[in-house]
């Protein structure tokens, strides 16, 4: 019988050693990488197959570089340190409800499914989100989000559309405290999610 937990690591473990910068990618349980950030610690080169939860490390700065998450969540946490993901791939991965007061940056990342930021943000404002040379395969759902810092998206390719600048004038609308830096992004910014009931 095909063990496809294996499978999917071992085509990781392939991909990383083909990226110059990911050439010692490491399997990991979800266990082990929060004990390491819970010690500030950088997590680099890991591979974890087994669902992942941010909930107990709200409070220590989170940083992963050339990471792969097969399904990372992190629902309805505030988080009060900041948060960096760098050349990471993202299999299955929800935002939703997830404040970032100390700002989230994204780089050269790939979500390879549907993300949802749905009603977080929340950065102060001496603290970016950023989103830069990052791909989404699917669509990203930033419905009710609300910024209160600044945010930069650049490069970034969403293949399936999102809804960041979609709902206007609706209770779902993203509201922007300070006015959003947008370049050279590809896919549909404005999609409409949010259906009024009838009256």
């Amino acid at each position: 019988m095909v063990n496809l937990s294996r499978v999917l690591a071992d085509a990781w473990r392939y991909k990383a050693d083909t990226n110059p910068f990911n050439t010692s990618a490491i399997d990991m349980d979800a266990t082990d990488a929060i004990a390491r950030l819970r010690e500030n610690r950088e997590l680099v080169r890991a591979t974890i197959m087994d669902p992942m939860t941010f909930l107990d490390i709200v409070n220590h700065d989170v940083q992963c570089t050339d990471c792969h998450f097969e399904c990372l969540s992190a629902s309805c946490a505030q988080f009060f340190r900041s948060v960096r993901f760098k050349r990471c791939t993202f299999q299955y991965c929800i935002f939703y409800a997830t404040y970032f007061y100390q700002g989230l940056v994204i780089t050269d990342c790939e979500f390879k499914t549907r993300v949802n930021f749905q009603s977080g943000g929340h950065n102060a404002k001496e603290s970016v989100f950023m989103i830069k040379d990052t791909v989404f395969h699917d669509f990203a759902d930033f419905e009710d989000c609300w910024f209160t810092g600044p945010v930069t998206i650049d490069k970034v390719e969403f293949r399936s559309d999102t809804n960041l600048l979609g709902n206007a004038e609706t209770a779902m609308q993203v509201t922007f405290d300070y006015a959003p830096i947008i370049e050279n992004t590809q896919g549909s910014l404005d999609t409409n999610t949010y259906i009024r009931n009838a009256k």
